[in-house]
């Protein structure tokens, strides 16, 4: 990763993609008229297509053969932590904005991209969001995790999971000793980074649910309890330097 002049409206955007064949188009399209419409001049659209088994990938390559700020990078395995530290590692602008395909929002691109001087990250919080409509399931994950990350970690926050805008020269030499799990890596920067001081900031997001999630539930819940430990294990051992009886492998 590496920055390029301290322009606020340099920008890139990073977006992991798994089984997005049913949005893809359109949620690019609207991505593109976002940033047409608050006149990004200098910009790139990372996509980190992570183990798809559908036609994902084969509509990302087509995608960034017409247009040359996109980027598209391929990874054999669904692995969303992985992605998004390839897509950290090959952002090359001051700003870095994290967005899932399904939840590409207007306003919070607009406030990363106009007031980046307030922040070091910026968190979209659907919990101060006025509209969630995902299911009830979902629902209960999201608080589940939110006071497990409060509990074990206490973080003064509302949300760590989600789109987020970084400053690259706060975070690039972080990303390197963190724990890449599978569904909490974006989670334990927001951690570290308010462990280290630095200035991170919420912002209120509203969610509609336009496609399911991709993943059986059941094992999402499994990986990501076994993430929490991960993370917690890091904490304890790197942040407190206390040995853990039982070691955890990092994934």
């Amino acid at each position: 990763m590496k920055n390029l002049k301290n322009d606020q409206k340099s920008v890139s955007f990073i977006i992991p993609l798994h089984n997005e064949e049913g949005i893809f188009v359109a949620q690019i399209v609207r991505l593109n008229k976002i940033i047409k419409k608050l006149e990004l001049k200098n910009y790139e659209i990372i996509l980190i297509e992570n183990g798809s088994t559908d036609v994902t990938y084969k509509l990302a390559k087509k995608t960034s053969l017409i247009d040359k700020n996109i980027i598209l990078i391929k990874s054999s395995v669904p692995h969303y932590g992985q992605a998004i530290k390839k897509g950290l590692e090959k952002a090359i602008n001051e700003i870095i904005i994290q967005l899932d395909l399904d939840l590409i929002d207007y306003k919070f691109i607009k406030k990363a991209t106009n007031s980046a001087d307030d922040f070091d990250i910026l968190v979209g919080s659907k919990f101060l969001g006025k509209v969630d409509d995902r299911s009830v399931f979902r629902k209960i994950l999201s608080y589940g995790l939110k006071a497990t990350i409060k509990t074990l970690f206490n973080y003064y926050g509302t949300d760590t999971h989600g789109i987020k805008a970084y400053r690259s020269e706060k975070i690039e030499k972080m990303i390197d000793k963190l724990p890449v799990t599978k569904h909490m890596f974006d989670t334990s920067i927001i951690i570290e980074a308010e462990n280290t001081g630095l200035q991170v900031v919420e912002t209120p997001v509203n969610v509609k649910e336009i496609r399911p999630s991709r993943f059986p539930s059941t094992r999402r819940v499994f990986e990501a309890i076994f993430d929490i430990f991960v993370l917690f294990k890091f904490k304890f051992s790197n942040l407190y330097r206390i040995k853990l009886k039982f070691p955890i492998p990092f994934i």
